[in-house]
């Protein structure tokens, strides 16, 4: 079970990943668009490391793992 503090700084987290990955304010959002920018914008920095795992092992050689 979270307590407080966890849940505040996971709501934190959430914020600033809609702010980073979208480009909104996630405080002016209704609960479903609030919910469907989380998802984007999880499956954005997914997007993004994934990415970035691909350029590092071509770059510098190295097992694949992606």
């Amino acid at each position: 079970m979270h307590d407080d503090a966890s849940h505040g700084a996971e709501l934190m987290m959430m914020n600033a990943l809609i702010r980073a990955n979208l480009g909104i304010d996630p405080s002016s959002l209704k609960p479903i668009e609030y919910a469907e920018a989380y998802g984007q914008a999880i499956w954005l920095e997914g997007f993004r490391l994934k990415n970035q795992a691909e350029m590092l092992v071509a770059m510098f050689g190295g097992k694949k793992n992606v």
